[in-house]
């Protein structure tokens, strides 16, 4: 009988593991085929530009084209840090005013109030 429950109980486990492995797979390969439209949307932009394949402005071209778009991601985690610093300070905030009131209520009751800091 435990060896059946033992099954019955394994199977969603086991179902949920292979699910998790394959999304984590497809995730792997839309990031390979993200860099590698990324890739082709920045040679287009060079040879618009007027640089050919194999020149030294192509490959300076090309470089310029992967700084700018490691600079967009470093402003995009920089403002994603503040973000979570601010939604911090919101939560402490509101925790604060919480304990505060709840201090409010002890000292009309003649109780020792909390300390809120």
């Amino acid at each position: 009988m435990r060896d059946t429950t033992f099954r019955v109980l394994a199977r969603p486990v086991i179902l949920v593991a292979v699910l998790a492995i394959l999304t984590s797979l497809t995730a792997c390969q839309t990031t390979q085929e993200r860099e590698r439209a990324a890739r082709s949307n920045d040679s287009q932009t060079c040879i618009e530009f007027g640089a050919e394949r194999g020149t030294s402005e192509y490959t300076t071209c090309m470089l310029q084209q992967q700084e700018r778009r490691d600079t967009a991601a470093l402003r995009a985690a920089e403002v994603q840090r503040a973000n979570a610093a601010t939604t911090s300070d919101n939560l402490e905030t509101v925790r604060r005013l919480g304990c505060e009131r709840e201090a409010e209520k002890e000292r009309k009751r003649g109780e020792k109030p909390r300390d809120c800091r």
